[in-house]
């Protein structure tokens, strides 16, 4: 029997009204500690790519700006 292959949605599954999604976001901006401590909070907010990684990111974003394939700037 094949193994199924299941792939990682990245959290897809999540489901809230708009309002819930702004107590989540709220919480978790204000530092109330009600969802992440502190320490997952100040990582959730620390820059995650090296630099080289930076630059990679901001080339692909421009040259696809370039192509119209993107409507926001970085």
């Amino acid at each position: 029997m094949d193994a199924i292959q299941v792939d990682n949605e990245g959290g897809t599954g999540g489901f809230g009204s708009a309002v819930d999604f702004h107590k989540v976001l709220h919480s978790i901006v204000a530092g109330d500690e009600k969802l992440l401590n502190e320490k997952m909070r100040d990582e959730l907010f620390c820059p995650q790519l090296k630099p080289e990684g930076q630059k990679h990111v901001v080339t692909l974003y421009e040259c696809r700006a370039k192509e119209g394939l993107v409507s926001f700037a970085l």
